[in-house]
């Protein structure tokens, strides 16, 4: 790859003086995260490849800084656990402000770390994660070969995510472009591009919240909590069938429990398609004579 000139400049701490080798064989992590952490506001990676053996973290208030080239790829095998990512924020309970990356290649090697079964200690393949950041900038990136979602926000707030390049060469379930977990707000996503066929092989910007939160690629995702109010005034074991009854619709297909899962033909039959509101196919069906069944629920959407 022949280098092209940046516009880096010259102040701020650069990787190199930690340490930083930039060859593809020794890894850099360890090097460039001592940079991270000497608290200046500006840190520059200059060209290279790097090879990254653990995850990178990012403190409130720092602007990283990439050459266009630079290439960071996740160490094979180092997807160990669902903490592990290429690059995150330090503080994810107390939560960051104002922090800035720009520039580089973000390769996830997904080839050589694999995504982990549905348990809480597997490895998420998610390249980037932000959790809990208010006051954070992704711009100019180009983001590779993710084992799932190629960047991930959480309870995140004046955010700006543009001018990111999605490239997929091994294709992969659930690679969302920029996927929304929950609690995100007044954010700018804008100029996403996608090279290579199939890329990114799932949403190029997912919207979620309380989406199959026990699945791998979700493991660590900030998730809704139900108010009390309606906890108390739907009970827990009627929340799935009364959800799936007052919003059958095509929208709403991945949310049907098996009761209502089995009356979907018959509704089918009756409309050609999934209806937008409850229909006689859905209603609770009495089983028995003398017995209700459903009757709860048909009772708290009277």
């Amino acid at each position: 790859m022949t280098q092209e000139p940046s516009n880096l400049p010259i102040h701020g701490l650069n990787v190199a003086d930690y340490g930083a080798t930039g060859n593809g064989e020794d890894d850099d992590s360890a090097a460039i995260q001592a940079t991270l952490n000497a608290g200046a506001a500006l840190v520059v990676i200059p060209y290279g490849v790097y090879k990254i053996g653990r995850t990178l973290r990012l403190s409130s208030y720092t602007r990283l800084l990439v050459h266009p080239q630079a290439r960071l790829f996740l160490a094979p095998n180092a997807g160990v656990d669902n903490h592990t990512h290429l690059l995150t924020n330090q503080h994810h309970t107390d939560g960051d402000e104002e922090i800035h990356v720009e520039g580089g290649i973000w390769d996830g090697n997904n080839v050589a770390n694999l995504r982990g079964p549905d348990r809480p200690d597997s490895y998420t393949g998610v390249l980037m994660n932000f959790t809990n950041v208010r006051g954070l900038t992704l711009r100019s990136l180009t983001v590779r070969d993710p084992e799932s979602y190629f960047i991930r926000l959480g309870q995140v707030s004046s955010f700006d995510v543009g001018h990111i390049r999605f490239e997929a060469p091994h294709l992969r379930p659930n690679q969302d472009g920029v996927h929304l977990g929950g609690y995100c707000e007044d954010g700018y996503i804008h100029d996403l591009s996608a090279y290579g066929p199939g890329t990114p092989n799932d949403d190029v910007v997912a919207l979620n919240a309380d989406d199959a939160n026990y699945r791998a690629q979700n493991l660590g995702q900030a998730v809704r909590p139900h108010p009390p109010h309606h906890r108390a005034q739907y009970p827990r074991r009627r929340l799935p069938h009364l959800r799936a009854y007052s919003q059958c619709g095509i929208a709403h297909r991945r949310h049907l429990d098996r009761r209502c899962a089995r009356r979907l033909p018959r509704c089918r039959r009756q409309h050609g398609r999934l209806p937008r509101v409850p229909c006689a196919a859905l209603r609770p069906q009495r089983s028995q004579p003398g017995r209700r069944r459903g009757a709860g629920v048909a009772r708290h959407l009277a």
